[in-house]
């Protein structure tokens, strides 16, 4: 699907060093129209010896991308997306979410 907005990024930064989890909901970023919607992310899990969960919270559908791993995945995340983000890596793990699909991909950064 076409996003109207065109492709469009939006990176985050998760700082895992204090947490485990981080909950996103993306309802502002529809109202603000910066993006309408999550077809994919990619994940930088390179510098993490632990793995990561990303849980679609509105499809249940869940995706882990192993430690030292890098990955573009699609996602099942209908409007408005939740995701959840868990790791016990204790370091920062950079994730961007796309309006636009991708074919998955994963591969060891070490």
């Amino acid at each position: 699907m076409v996003p109207p907005e065109g492709s469009r990024a939006v990176p985050l930064t998760l700082d895992f060093t204090n947490q485990a989890a981080y909950t996103l909901d993306l309802q502002n970023f529809i109202a603000r129209n910066l993006i309408s919607m999550v077809q994919a992310v990619f994940v930088d899990n390179s510098a993490n010896a632990s793995p990561l969960s990303i849980v679609m919270q509105n499809s249940g559908q869940t995706i882990v991308i192993p430690p030292n791993a890098q990955a573009y995945m699609s996602v099942l995340a209908p409007n408005p997306a939740y995701f959840n983000f868990l790791t016990q890596g204790g370091v920062v793990v950079n994730v961007t979410l796309l309006n636009y699909p991708v074919t998955n991909c994963v591969w060891k950064t070490s």
